[in-house]
Order: structure tokens, then sequence, then C-alpha cells
């Protein structure tokens, strides 16, 4: 089974939706405020509101909790965004030997873009002390952006590009199942880390 950009493109939209790849092609060239709107997603409602998301992200953002409120360290931003560039160069690096080169060029592209927004706008709540709504709005943002993203045949690296690889070897399994295993752990973390309401607010 040969992955490829094509391929995991054709799975996403539909290539007799757009066989030439015009529509392809524009929302790449969208790809700059597909990531504003997932930054600000984040930066604006989900880390003001002390939440916190799944996969690599979440993971970088418990280290950056762990780096600035128990060791009382300051780094001028909320440096999770630069911990998710650096997780992110070893999985693309797998990434470019065993995925289409294409897919993992592209999916540089909206991580390096996604880390930039994340560490220039800054954390600042516009919607203070109400983390529900911050939660929904927050996830809407988020989501919207990540949507967009598969709807243009990419990914955000992570988790997303381990499971693609694994997904090639193992049939059997899954992309969503493979996340939503890693969302459990991630969770659980949050859970054991931090309390028991951050978890279930941050799902």
């Amino acid at each position: 089974w040969k992955f490829s950009y094509k391929k995991y493109y054709e799975l996403s939209v539909g290539a007799a939706d757009d066989p030439h790849g015009a529509r392809l092609t524009l929302r790449w060239f969208n790809m700059p405020y597909v990531a504003k709107l997932l930054a600000a997603g984040m930066n604006l409602f989900i880390v003001p509101a002390h939440l916190y998301s799944g996969g690599i992200m979440g993971i970088c953002q418990l280290i950056r909790t762990l780096l600035t409120r128990e060791l009382g360290l300051s780094f001028g931003v909320d440096i999770a965004g630069i911990l998710y560039y650096i997780c992110n160069l070893p999985i693309l690096a797998l990434a470019w030997r065993r995925l289409d080169r294409g897919f993992v060029l592209k999916t540089l592209l909206s991580v390096s873009i996604m880390t930039l927004l994340l560490t220039l706008i800054p954390v600042r709540p516009l919607l203070s002390s109400d983390t529900i709504t911050s939660c929904l709005v927050g996830g809407v943002f988020t989501g919207a952006g990540i949507g967009m993203v598969l709807r243009a045949g990419g990914t955000l690296g992570g988790f997303d590009l381990v499971s693609l690889m694994i997904v090639r070897k193992h049939h059997d399994l899954s992309v969503g199942r493979i996340g939503l295993s890693v969302n459990v752990v991630v969770y659980a973390l949050c859970m054991a880390i931090l309390n028991v309401p951050t978890a279930i607010y941050s799902l």
C-alpha cells in the first residue's frame, strides 16, 4: 500500500470534485489565514482558560505548564508552539522517507506557519472567567481550522503523521483510532498533573 498526497486528498475531498487540483491549490494559498484561525482559537480562548489540546500539542502545553508554573521559568511568549515545532522535526524527517514528499512539505508549511502565529499572537483572554464559553468558541475556531487543513489534503503534523505511518504498515488500524488512544493518554495526564475539571473541559 503506497500512501501518497494525492490519495490522501482524494480520500479527504474526492478527486471527481476537483480533477485538476485547482481548488486544492487555492486552499493551500489560504493556509496563512487557516493557521491564524487556529492560533487565535488557541491563544485567545483555549490557553487563557487553562485548557489543553489533544495529541502532541497537548503534551507540549503540559510541558510548558510544568516549566512555567511548577519551575517558575519565564519565556516572554507561550513556548508550546515552539515545543510543538521541535517535536515535529524528527517526525517530519521520518515521514520524508516513508510518505509522499509533497505531502510532507505541505505539512511542514502548515506546522511552520502555525508555530509562528502561536508565538506571535499574545495569550490574552477575550472571555474572562467564562470557561465553558471559551471552551466552545475555542473549539469552533480550532475545529474549523483543522477541518480546512484536512480539506486541503494536509495535516498539522504531530500524531496525524505518526498515525499515517503506522496505518501504512498495519491496515487493521485507523488514524482515528490511534488519535483517540493518544488523546485518552493526554487527558489522563491532564487529570493526574492538574485536576479533573481541566481535563473534562479540555475534551
